[in-house]
C-alpha cells in the first residue's frame, strides 16, 4: 500500500497541470507541486485550508459554483476560467472538477485538475491578429486575389477583385468561381482545379499565368 500510494504521489507531483482534492466542506486535503507553483505558497499554508483563504473573493464564487453543479448532477464538470492571482499574474484554465466517492459511492471529497491555458490563448490572439493583418494585405492588393474552396465556391474577394470585375465582395462570397469565368472555359478550368486539388502540390503555380478575354 504504502509503494503504491509512492508511486501515485510521484504522478500526482510530477504532472504539469494543477491538482487538488478538497473535502465536502472544501479544505485542501492534497495539492501537487504545479498548485503550490501557481498560487506561490508552501505546502503547509495550503493543506487544511479553504479556497478563500488563498484566493480572490470573485473567483472564489466562481468556484464554488463550479462544485455545485458536481454535487448536483454527480458528474464531471469542465469548464474554462480566467482567474487574477495574488501576485496579479492572470491565468487562464481549464478546470475540470469530479466527484470522489467512497466505497458506498457517496461523494466525499472534490477532484480538479486546471490545465493552464495562458500560452495557448496568446498563440490563438497572436494568430487572428496575423490573419487580420495578412487580411488588410490581401484585401488592398492591387492585384485581383480570390480564394476558393476545392469546390470552387468563393472564400475571399479582394478590393481589386470588387473593381475589376464589378461585384461586391459580400455578393460574391459563396457564389461559384464560375459567374466570372467565360462559359467557354469553364469546363477545363474545373478540370485544371480537380487535377490541381487532387495532385496534392500546395506550392507549384497552377499552370503559369493564362489570358482569358
Amino acid at each position: 500500500v504504502q509503494q503504491s500510494e509512492a508511486l501515485l504521489r510521484s504522478f500526482i507531483n510530477h504532472f504539469p497541470s494543477a491538482i487538488s482534492q478538497q473535502d465536502m466542506d472544501g479544505r485542501f486535503q492534497l495539492v501537487n507541486s504545479a498548485f503550490l507553483s501557481v498560487y506561490g505558497l508552501p505546502l503547509e499554508k495550503v493543506i487544511g485550508k479553504l479556497d478563500k483563504d488563498i484566493m480572490l473573493t470573485r473567483h472564489y464564487e466562481g468556484k464554488v459554483a463550479h462544485e455545485a453543479e458536481v454535487i448536483k448532477t454527480g458528474e464531471t464538470v469542465t469548464l474554462e476560467r480566467s482567474e487574477e492571482l495574488p501576485s496579479g499574474e492572470t491565468h487562464r484554465r481549464l478546470m475540470i472538477k469530479f466527484p470522489i466517492r467512497n466505497l458506498d459511492g457517496e461523494i466525499t471529497s472534490f477532484g480538479t485538475i486546471g490545465f493552464d491555458l495562458s500560452d495557448l490563448r496568446e498563440a490563438e490572439e497572436n494568430l487572428r491578429k496575423l490573419e487580420a493583418r495578412l487580411s488588410d494585405i490581401l484585401r488592398i492588393a492591387p492585384e485581383v486575389i480570390i480564394s476558393t474552396d476545392i469546390d470552387g465556391e468563393i472564400l475571399m474577394f479582394n478590393d481589386a477583385a470588387e473593381s475589376t470585375f464589378g461585384y461586391e465582395r459580400d455578393d460574391m462570397i459563396g457564389q461559384s468561381l464560375d459567374v466570372l469565368l467565360p462559359e467557354q472555359v469553364r469546363s477545363a478550368h474545373g478540370r485544371h482545379i480537380k487535377a490541381f486539388v487532387e495532385g496534392g502540390d500546395v506550392q507549384r503555380l497552377m499552370g503559369g499565368r493564362g489570358e482569358i478575354s
